[in-house]
């Protein structure tokens, strides 16, 4: 079985990693990928993004499981099968802007004096190299929570989708806690129905 936070060490020559360098480190872990190739899909899924905001890049992929994953550079993968795991756009829209969270607030990049530690789905991680980071894990999923719930609201759809995903997926009650309670926006259209057929 695949651990899909795993980490990946790359040694570089500074402590800080550039927007260049970032936006490389992206394109290539998305060179791995396989594409979904179905331009209506895409286009749609890229429109979503778009109206989220942030100048994300966001690639469907495929797969038949799996969420969003947010890759360094302001990069989004979308397995095409997440389409048919949530149950409205609404939920759709929240889990993209919550991966989007991630890659904005830059979790998974740990900087350590001359080496910058990546964030990435390898398998069978070793244990050692994990324990870096598990400590984080709580704070990142829970600001990447908030940052979904309000890019969301802000691109009008609404924000308990996320909410909604995260229950029935069993997310811990923490994270629940600290989402929007009160249901205002747009929770499907006619697109979204049609691509998911």
């Amino acid at each position: 079985m695949k651990a899909w936070i795993a980490i990946f060490g790359l040694a570089l020559w500074s402590q800080t990693l550039t927007v260049q360098k970032e936006r490389a480190l992206g394109e290539a872990l998305l060179r791995d990928a396989k594409r979904f190739e179905n331009a209506e899909v895409a286009a749609y899924v890229e429109r979503v993004g778009a109206r989220l905001g942030g100048g994300f890049r966001v690639v469907v992929i495929t797969g038949d499981k799996g969420e969003p994953v947010a890759l360094p550079g302001q990069i989004v993968t979308v397995p095409a099968g997440f389409l048919l795991a949530v149950e409205d756009e609404a939920e759709f829209a929240g889990m993209l802007a919550h991966a989007m969270g991630h890659t904005a607030l830059r979790h998974g990049i740990v900087e350590q004096p001359g080496t910058i530690t990546l964030m990435t789905p390898i398998e069978h991680p070793p244990d050692r190299m994990l324990s870096a980071i598990r400590m984080r894990l709580p704070e990142y999923e829970l600001a990447a929570d908030r940052y979904g719930a309000e890019a969301a609201a802000r691109a009008g759809y609404d924000a308990t989708g996320l909410t909604r995903y995260l229950r029935r997926t069993k997310a811990a009650e923490e994270r629940l806690a600290e989402l929007p309670a009160a249901e205002g926006g747009e929770v499907s259209s006619s697109e979204f129905l049609r691509v998911r057929e």
